[in-house]
């Protein structure tokens, strides 16, 4: 019985997935980071006193599986609770949908009890009790973040999943906080960690006693791209703040005289824009003029509207 690992997530998950065959062909289970997390999550279930919410967070550099994961955990709560509801969210709308929902479809397609529990874009809930056995994914708002208030369970259990935690808002961590208060409350956030500020950052400082941390170097981690990794290190350094936020899961060392943080540069360069949009107007050129003799060289670049030209 599903039930049987109601305190056991790592067990649930080998237990759900064929490891080995078809698209899980050379994985024998989850990586050993992820081990880490959901056995300690599992001792956590068994040690609570009544009251206790228990907090998780994960700080990595890119790539490591930490998506699947929280897949995992929607799934595991999911099955062993009975009319679990809880919601997840993320940084930005795209990253929810493309991400964090879209690979939830896929490990639901792999999971052994695939047929308890039907998928849709915005609500993933068990088939006998649409209403009150689901979780949501909802998009937030810095101007509305009331709108994830009033989730209360009666006890059955709850959680909120948020994924890429550093670029979400600090009131929406506050709401999060007060609305998970049920017995068998549960609070997830990973991200990178792009920023030495906000409440991401405060998890594992501030607050860090109110929470169990857990940080990924992604050169030990199966999923990562290893080869990307090493020519990151190359082309970067090992202790420059590039690598270190993107492969070693680990907060820059400066970031206040930073105009343009860098998850905002890279998400930019992603970003597809409209040339018709773009011809309505006039070129802007612009200069970063060197600094120092530390081989800093002098940027000069034209953009119209919002797309870099050269």
């Amino acid at each position: 019985y599903m039930g049987d690992f109601y305190d056991n997530p790592y067990g649930f998950v080998l237990y759900t997935f064929d490891w080995g065959q078809g698209d899980l062909q050379g994985w024998d289970g989850p990586d050993t980071w992820q081990t880490t997390f959901l056995k300690t999550l599992g001792d956590a279930i068994k040690t609570r006193t009544p009251g206790d919410v228990i907090r998780m967070a994960a700080k990595t550099g890119k790539g490591p599986g930490k998506t699947a994961l929280q897949c995992w955990l929607i799934l595991f709560f999911m099955s062993t609770r009975p009319n679990f509801a809880g919601f997840a969210t993320a940084n930005t709308g795209d990253q929810l949908d493309d991400k964090l929902w879209r690979e939830l479809a896929l490990w639901h397609n792999r999971a052994i009890n695939k047929h308890w529990f039907t998928w849709t874009a915005t609500r993933f809930y068990q088939n006998d009790a649409k209403a009150t056995w689901g979780i949501d994914a909802l998009k937030w708002s810095e101007n509305r973040p009331d709108a994830f208030g009033g989730l209360h369970n009666g006890g059955r259990g709850q959680a909120a999943f948020m994924e890429e935690g550093s670029g979400i808002a600090d009131p929406i961590y506050d709401v999060v906080e007060t609305t998970m208060t049920d017995p068998d409350s549960f609070i997830f956030v990973f991200g990178n960690p792009y920023r030495k500020a906000g409440r991401f950052y405060e998890i594992f400082t501030r607050f860090r006693h109110r929470w169990l941390t857990l940080t990924v170097d992604t050169r030990n981690a199966k999923a990562a791209n290893q080869k990307q990794i090493a020519d990151m290190i190359e082309d970067w350094g090992l202790h420059s703040d590039h690598v270190k936020v993107n492969v070693l899961g680990e907060f820059p060392d400066v970031e206040d005289d930073i105009l343009i943080p860098l998850h905002l540069i890279e998400a930019a360069d992603k970003r597809t824009v409209d040339p018709a949009h773009n011809d309505k107007f006039r070129p802007i050129w612009s200069v970063d003029p060197a600094r120092s003799a530390l081989g800093d060289r002098s940027t000069l670049c034209k953009r119209r509207s919002r797309k870099l030209m050269e």
